[in-house]
């Protein structure tokens, strides 16, 4: 009998090639792909009329400029229901259009604060669409006192800078912020957060802020609040770290009445850690004290060119020991200091000296000191220096000093 056929074994095409899984998904994908474009095709050809329920529908407001032109603002949107709405159309329209179809509530009617009811209405993109069913006639939200007012925008710094301490400074640190006024109202301040790890030479830019309650807590969410800007200019400055002692000084007003007592005054800590520019020129960080006590009390550290003082690190406690101040003259004995090897020096052992210092001070209280480095043999006029830790200050003199 003839064969009409010439059967292959399974998984072999004429030319002898295996089938592999791949072309077996190639034609499954073809297959799906040819079904889509049918189901498509059918789609759009037949197009039949339908409707349709679309829940959850987009609410939108107009009139709110109106409205703040009058002073006020809407809040509880969120709070507002979910809204369905039935339409009808070709099926086409309704897969081209229903993403866009949206309640208006218009809300500029109002003119004084408290709950209102506001009139809605629904949008559809195209006449091709029908409004079966749905929608409310009306929706109700509170109207408040639109707030204005100015918050301070304060920097924190993140990270560490082994090397430096950083002055972050804001360009202009009060921002204009507007919105519902029990909103404005819990509005306390905001915060600039400044990254300092990576920062070796000044430099500026502009950060974000973040708004603070009364409490101190974030303020993560709101309804109205707008502000004038989004970011505030800082400028970084860098200073080298340099850990100072702590000098105590007295105010300007103080110090026309009072000294300090520096041998039994008490600062704590006592040396503090800044940040220095090569502007600066001083030993010490000058910590004022501006009240007269004897006790252990805050006071602010003075900052002067090229001294940077961390927020942190601005006051310490000192326990001040201070006395009233009087002029009186003393004789004090008189020592010389670096006297040229192999001489020797002849001048009056002791002198008056006219002090303004503490008033109980007396003559074994005072250091009173010729310094003669650097004198040749023969006869010199060499002032005198003073000292005492209840001394402000005394008269400058000299002595007739011989050398032989």
């Amino acid at each position: 009998m003839k064969k009409f056929f010439n059967l292959k074994p399974s998984g072999n095409n004429e030319g002898g090639h295996k089938f592999t899984a791949s072309d077996r998904f190639k034609t499954i994908v073809t297959s799906i792909i040819c079904a889509v474009a049918i189901w498509l095709m059918v789609v759009y050809i037949n197009d039949p009329s339908i409707t349709i329920t679309l829940n959850d529908v987009d609410i939108r407001f107009s009139g709110e400029m109106a409205l703040k032109e009058k002073g006020f603002v809407i809040t509880g949107k969120s709070e507002l229901p979910s809204i369905s709405v039935s339409i009808s159309g070709r099926r086409s329209d309704l897969i081209d259009y229903m993403d866009s179809v949206y309640i208006r509530v218009t809300v500029d009617s109002a003119n004084e604060t408290g709950e209102h009811e506001f009139a809605t209405s629904v949008e559809l993109p195209t006449t091709r669409l029908t409004l079966e069913s749905g929608g409310s006639t009306t929706v109700t939200l509170n109207v408040e006192q639109l707030e204005r007012k100015s918050i301070q925008i304060l920097t924190r710094q993140t990270g560490s800078n082994k090397d430096f301490l950083v002055d972050s400074q804001i360009a202009d640190d009060y921002v204009d912020i507007s919105g519902a006024k029990s909103e404005i109202d819990n509005v306390a301040y905001g915060i600039a957060s400044i990254d300092i790890s990576s920062i070796a030479a000044a430099s500026e830019g502009d950060y974000s802020y973040t708004m603070y309650d009364k409490n101190n807590a974030v303020i993560d969410s709101n309804e109205t609040i707008e502000a004038q800007q989004a970011t505030v200019h800082v400028k970084n400055t860098p200073y080298t770290k340099m850990s100072l002692p702590v000098i105590p000084e007295l105010s300007s007003e103080l110090a026309d009445e009072y000294l300090i007592d520096t041998s039994r005054t008490v600062c704590t800590p006592s040396i503090v850690e800044v940040g220095v520019s090569p502007e600066f020129t001083g030993v010490g960080v000058g910590a004022v004290i501006d009240k007269v006590t004897d006790a252990e009390t805050e006071f602010y550290l003075n900052s002067v060119t090229g001294l940077y003082i961390p927020y942190e690190n601005s006051t310490v406690k000192i326990t001040p020991v201070l006395a009233r101040k009087q002029t009186k003259t003393l004789r004090v004995k008189v020592t010389a200091i670096n006297v040229p090897e192999g001489m020797t020096a002849d001048f009056a052992q002791e002198t008056d000296v006219t002090l303004v210092c503490a008033e109980d001070v007396d003559a074994d209280d005072v250091t009173a000191q010729i310094d003669l480095s650097g004198l040749d043999k023969g006869s010199h006029y060499v002032p005198v220096s003073v000292s005492g830790p209840r001394v402000a200050s005394f008269t400058p003199l000299s002595l007739d000093v011989t050398l032989r």
